[in-house]
């Protein structure tokens, strides 16, 4: 029968970025040392001797649990041995429930602007100097980068009874900038339904940074995934 006599992984816990040692020594035919999600997908494989260690350099990209597995196999039959390890994230999320993987970087806090339209929602973020516009129809968003300077006048249009014409950041980009099927921004969100609000917001790059995570001043984080057609959804809550 193959044995398998000792099998460890260290540490049994570590930061994404870091390296664990694992260590067998089995005996058998065929020796495999793997790599795997927590859900059993195989991330490497390698055929190893009978005896020996072998460093793997962990990412969270692959989920937050990874299990390593030495399988060994004699004559049709098949021994394995499995260990896991929890890879703790760099940064960690501001809201729950939390993402697979890890933020590239913490949450950055400032004061942003948020305005609801009729067909959507619209956040200025200071530091990234960005107009963010996330439209009902389709849940599409597209980002602007800030143009208003304080003190310039965008022409006004009269809103009906009840609507209010923006101004500002996000009121030059409604007034001046297309969607990205080439209509008008106010023809896809129609007028803001209330004033522009500052806030205390928060604000996080996601894996890859071309999803980011922005807080609405009711608690209510939404993910914007920016890369190729931009799309939004609801992410989670954060206090």
């Amino acid at each position: 029968m193959p044995t398998i006599t000792q099998f460890s992984v260290e540490p049994p816990s570590l930061i994404s970025g870091g390296v664990v040692i694992v260590r067998w020594t089995a005996d058998g035919d065929t020796i495999q040392l793997e790599e795997l999600t927590a859900n059993n997908l195989v991330i490497q494989s390698v055929l190893v001797s009978a005896s020996g260690e072998r460093t793997f350099l962990v990412s969270s990209d692959s989920g937050n649990i990874l299990i390593f597995r030495l399988t060994v196999t004699r004559g049709g039959n098949t021994v394995t041995s499995t260990a896991s390890v929890t890879v703790q994230c760099a940064a960690t999320w501001f809201f729950t429930p939390p993402p697979s993987g890890c933020p590239t970087q913490p949450a950055q806090s400032g004061a942003f602007i948020f305005q609801a339209f009729d067909r959507g929602v619209a956040f200025y973020v200071p530091s990234t100097n960005n107009v963010y516009l996330l439209a009902n129809d389709g849940q599409r968003a597209n980002a602007y980068p800030n143009e208003w300077i304080p003190g310039v006048v965008i022409p006004t249009v009269q809103a009906p009874t009840g609507f209010i014409d923006p101004e500002a950041q996000i009121g030059y980009v409604w007034h001046n900038k297309l969607w990205s099927d080439g209509r008008a921004v106010s023809s896809v969100f129609g007028f803001a339904i209330i004033p522009a609000q500052n806030y205390a917001g928060t604000f996080q790059y996601g894996t890859p940074t071309s999803d980011i995570y922005i807080r609405r001043p009711d608690g209510s984080v939404y993910k914007l995934s920016l890369a190729g057609t931009g799309t939004w959804s609801i992410a989670g809550n954060a206090p």
